[in-house]
């Protein structure tokens, strides 16, 4: 099989089971990639040429995502989202690995490498939010499914593929891979209509129950990887700076783009990437 082909494996951690994608070669050192919140696996291919061979990287779906089964009852905190992703990597990424996450899964990442050190070997987040959940930003933007699971049904594949959106939106995304995420994104019910493979109960107005992540960073010793888009809100320019400050051994890069940036510019963020990766100590 190409490294560029996954393979898929089925991890069971403790509360469920969970879909998981690894790119790349048995005797290559593993990296751990986490997708954000609505996002799923996926979001990383278009970044595994730029890894693999070298790296293999091992891709969760997270807890009510694609592919992997949804909590019963609905469980999203983020303390659950990183036991896991330890579960993930006691099967497929034993010892001490670098994890890397987008958005939420980021907050996931800088969780683990916060209290489980001696699992995380480095950390990178890409655009990934620090803050408490503000409660009147939580309303606004959730208050809506707020306490609903499913979303909209669609007669048809199509209809739920053209229904397909970045949150937030993000131009200039190669439209094969838009089609790509949005094929993956959707799914067939027993009764013959199309949804969406995602439990709306992630997004709760208490958010993933974890506080500001923003404690975490002075403490921080591991190598660390921050990515963000020049124009994305979620990550803005006082925000980096903060994060540059608390964690002065921190790399902070800027790309193209928004909040999606990594789809955007795989180009240009799967090389710095693989720098980031490729000059840890005791990797290669």
């Amino acid at each position: 099989m190409s490294p560029l082909v996954p393979e898929t494996h089925r991890v069971s951690a403790p509360a469920l089971t969970l879909t998981t994608l690894v790119w790349g070669r048995p005797q290559d050192p593993a990296v751990v990639l986490l997708h954000g919140n609505g996002g799923h696996a996926l979001w990383w291919e278009s970044l595994a040429a730029y890894l693999v061979p070298g790296w293999r990287l091992v891709v969760p779906h997270l807890r009510g995502h694609g592919r992997s089964e949804w909590a019963e009852p609905p469980r999203y905190r983020l303390s659950d989202f990183a036991e896991d992703t330890l579960a993930v990597m006691d099967a497929l990424a034993p010892g001490r690995v670098p994890v890397v996450g987008h958005s939420m899964g980021g907050r996931v990442a800088l969780w683990l490498a916060a209290t489980r050190s001696d699992r995380v070997r480095a950390l990178g987040m890409l655009d990934s939010r620090l803050d408490l959940i503000d409660a009147r930003f939580a309303e606004r933007h959730r208050g809506r499914v707020a306490g609903k699971r499913r979303g909209r049904h669609y007669a048809t594949r199509e209809e739920a593929v053209a229904a397909f959106r970045f949150v937030p939106e993000e131009p200039g995304v190669d439209p094969a891979v838009v089609r790509r995420l949005a094929e993956e994104a959707v799914h067939e019910t027993e009764s013959g209509a199309w949804t969406f493979r995602f439990d709306r109960g992630v997004l709760s107005l208490e958010g993933d129950e974890a506080g500001d992540l923003h404690r975490f960073l002075p403490a921080l010793g591991c190598p660390t990887f921050v990515g963000a888009g020049e124009t994305s809100w979620v990550l803005g320019a006082a925000h980096r700076e903060r994060i540059g400050r608390e964690v002065p051994h921190a790399d902070v890069a800027v790309f193209p783009g928004g909040h999606h940036f990594l789809l955007r510019c795989p180009e240009r963020v799967g090389p710095a990437l693989r720098a980031f990766l490729d000059a840890l100590d005791g990797t290669r």
